[in-house]
């Protein structure tokens, strides 16, 4: 007698499960969690020679499952806009899990994440000036500020509708609010490598 694979089981026990759902109208999301483990392990690897942090897009898909699971693999939570920063909250990840992206933030949300010892990426000179209004509002403490920047540079490979244009003067731009919340560099950058081909 020949076994069937777990997975043949397991694919026979979903096609009868949706066969006889009564929602056909419905959507929804089949999630292969071994499979997305799977997959994990071989990015971890395949970056293991590098110190990295690995996270998740919540736009990419922010169900709960997927979020907390991959929270518990050790994988960060990336978020773009105060509706996932609240999201994440009521997904119980803690503020240090998350790197907030994108260039529409508000003032509650950046005060969560920055004081959760979180780390914010300004998309904009306009976005850092704001980030550093909120800290000096809110007279947050400025010691363990995460505080990076995203930039976009004048080649064709790197060029982005996202992020700072890069040159000394808006560099330099840069460096002088930091120092003003007693932040010397920034903590990190934050690269969008719009041509998404990697041969070059």
């Amino acid at each position: 007698m020949i076994k069937e694979s777990k997975s043949k089981v397991l694919n026979k026990r979903l096609e009868k499960a949706i066969r006889l759902s009564k929602s056909f109208e419905d959507s929804f999301y089949i999630i292969d969690l071994e499979l997305l483990e799977r997959d994990l392990n071989h990015f971890r690897k395949a970056f293991s020679s590098v110190d990295n942090i690995i996270s998740y897009s919540y736009k990419t898909n922010y169900l709960k499952c997927i979020v907390q699971y991959l929270n518990k693999k050790n994988v960060r939570s990336e978020l773009v806009s105060p509706f996932e920063v609240d999201l994440s909250r009521s997904y119980l990840i803690d503020a240090d899990q998350i790197i907030y992206n994108g260039p529409l933030k508000d003032d509650d949300s950046l005060l969560y994440v920055l004081s959760g010892d979180g780390l914010v990426h300004a998309d904009s000179l306009d976005d850092l000036i704001n980030i550093s209004n909120v800290i000096e509002k809110s007279k947050l403490s400025k010691k363990r500020l995460k505080i990076g920047i995203r930039l976009s540079f004048d080649d064709n490979d790197l060029k982005s509708r996202f992020g700072i244009d890069f040159n000394l003067d808006r560099f330099s731009q840069v460096l002088q609010i930091l120092k003003k919340l007693d932040v010397t560099f920034p903590y990190s950058f934050h690269f969008h490598y719009p041509s998404r081909d990697f041969t070059s």
